[in-house]
């Protein structure tokens, strides 16, 4: 199984996503029901930023690809998108698009 994380891009100008590789690692938190079948951590990738049109966006589009092409099976949510983000129903709805299962939460 391969999964990715998401993360809030302004949030990366203060995060250095330790707490989510931490979670990850140890099979903690959101990233505990891993512990018996530990998958690959595939990406970790930011949101875009705000201003962006999820559904136009070159960026964006290409990042789903890629997921898409590297047999990415499920989205984590960070905390910081599902807290904090103003663009969270847009991220929810392209995830929808692309068709790939999405769980909120990591640390």
């Amino acid at each position: 199984m391969k999964i990715a994380i998401i993360h809030c891009r302004q949030a990366s100008d203060v995060c250095t996503g330790a707490s989510c590789f931490k979670a990850f690692n140890n099979c903690l938190k959101h990233f505990e029901q891993y512990k018996e079948n530990k998958p690959e951590l595939a990406a970790f990738f930011d949101c875009g930023g705000c201003e962006i049109d999820r559904k136009t966006d070159p960026g964006m589009i290409e990042k789903m690809d890629r997921l898409k092409s590297e047999g990415v099976d499920k989205i984590h949510i960070g905390v910081c998108i599902r807290e904090k983000c103003p663009s969270f129903n847009n991220i929810i709805e392209m995830l929808d698009r692309y068709e790939i299962p999405y769980e909120f939460g990591t640390h």
